[in-house]
């Protein structure tokens, strides 16, 4: 009996300690975005931080996760020399951009559930500065007009909308092909689209301007030579953005991405992919470097 009871006690407590270690937050990272320089010289590779632990709920078979962070490195193109280029920074990375020729890297991150997001440039010396916080828009129902009517009878009001057709595009915040600016490009009103440009350099901005489009999805690129191209993801149309320059209509490019010089695929055509922490190097089948727009 007393060795039953021992044993009973030692196997809870092997439980306490299994359910303990499995419900209690641990640290976790992994290798989550990886890019050329603009340059093809060498890449930079975004890690993710954050704490996770077995879900509550089993049956949802799956992990929970919070306090995300992110830091950056270079490395050269065989994946050796793995060198820290920023701090721990907040948030979970969404996109990376690596202006090496213009002296900097741009990192667009996301905060929370909501959507918010924030970007920072970080130069070769990892001094990071925030560029823009970006929140997210309302949901895309764009009133033109409500009209009430009052049933009486029952005691209840119903609101009749009218919804105005609306623009869809992506905010997003991009350098140019040869860094020297960078295009924060954003939807305002229904049928308005708007681009800012800023200086890398000063963090200043350049110009604001904006058009007014019909309803559809959009998308952005940079073009080789230099022009910011806002185009309807259907083809049909599109317009030609740059400092001192009015907006005007354009060829639609030929494809969206790589939207710049820095990205997944060289510009000679090899794609660098990155699973967990080994990094992949092959040419691309279909996939076009910078410049098929």
């Amino acid at each position: 009996m007393i060795m039953i009871r021992y044993f009973a006690v030692f196997l809870s407590a092997l439980l306490s300690a299994c359910s303990f270690t499995s419900y209690s937050w641990q640290p976790a990272s992994y290798d989550s975005h990886i890019v050329w320089a603009d340059d093809n010289s060498e890449l930079a590779i975004g890690t993710t931080f954050y704490e996770e632990r077995d879900s509550l709920e089993p049956l949802m078979g799956a992990t929970e996760k919070r306090r995300f962070a992110y830091r950056l490195f270079l490395l050269k193109k065989n994946g050796s020399d793995r060198r820290a280029i920023s701090t721990l920074l907040p948030n979970q990375l969404n996109h990376l951009y690596y202006m090496k020729k213009a002296g900097y890297l741009l990192a667009e991150s996301t905060l929370d559930i909501t959507g918010a997001k924030q970007v920072h440039k970080i130069d070769l010396q990892g001094n990071a500065t925030l560029i823009a916080s970006i929140r997210p828009l309302p949901q895309d129902v764009c009133i033109e007009h409500g009209v009430m009517e009052v049933l009486s009878k029952l005691e209840k009001v119903a609101n009749l909308f009218s919804a105005q057709p609306t623009a869809h595009l992506k905010t997003t915040t991009i350098p140019s092909p040869n860094g020297q600016l960078i295009a924060h490009t954003y939807r305002s009103d229904c049928q308005k689209i708007n681009v800012d440009f800023y200086s890398p350099t000063s963090l200043t901005l350049l110009e604001k301007q904006s058009v007014e489009v019909g309803a559809g999805d959009y998308d952005v690129t940079w073009r080789k030579d230099g022009m910011l191209i806002v185009a309807k993801t259907d083809l049909s149309t599109a317009w030609q953005f740059s400092p001192n320059q009015k907006p005007t209509t354009t060829t639609a490019p030929h494809c969206f991405k790589p939207v710049t010089r820095s990205s997944e695929v060289s510009t000679i055509g090899q794609v660098v992919r990155v699973d967990s922490h080994d990094i992949y190097v092959s040419e691309a089948d279909v996939i076009s470097g910078f410049g098929c727009q």
